[in-house]
This record gives C-alpha cells, sequence and structure tokens, in this order.
C-alpha cells in the first residue's frame, strides 16, 4: 500500500468481533465515535470523528451528517462470527 501519508496502521481484523458507533455526552460537547472489540468485548480499536464543533462549540451539521450517515449504513451495532 501507500505508506506515503501522515500516518497508516496495521490492525489484526480477526480479533474484531463487534463495532459500535458511541456518542459520549461531555459537559462542553459529545464526542462521537466507532469502536472495535474483541470476543472479550474489550476495546482494540477506537476511530473518533474529529473536527465535529466550529470555534464557538457548536456542532457542525455537515460533520454531523457524516456520523449519522454512516451509522444508519452500518447499524449502531456490527456483528462478526
Amino acid at each position: 500500500g501507500d505508506n506515503d501519508g501522515p500516518c497508516h496502521m496495521h490492525v489484526n481484523s480477526e480479533l474484531v468481533k463487534k463495532a459500535k458507533f458511541i456518542e459520549e455526552e461531555k459537559i462542553e460537547r459529545t464526542s462521537f465515535s466507532v469502536r472495535f472489540f474483541d470476543e472479550s468485548d474489550e476495546r482494540i480499536l477506537a476511530c473518533f470523528f474529529t473536527k465535529m464543533y466550529d470555534e464557538n462549540k457548536k456542532l457542525l451539521p455537515e460533520r454531523k451528517k457524516l456520523y449519522d450517515d454512516l451509522k444508519e449504513k452500518y447499524g449502531g451495532l456490527i456483528r462478526w462470527d
């Protein structure tokens, strides 16, 4: 693959048994992520959606739509057997 980008990672996908779309309420904002879990329900990878808010801490509708569209496409919980 192309390793010239700012970063890349290697993940043993055989360990992944489920993924969840998670919205965590914080004091000033909500964080949005997709988290991947193994068969023991241990988190093995978390992907956070960034730049969700403007400089006034207002949620950007177009960024939230990206998250919502992925969640709708794949469902809130994805399982692999």
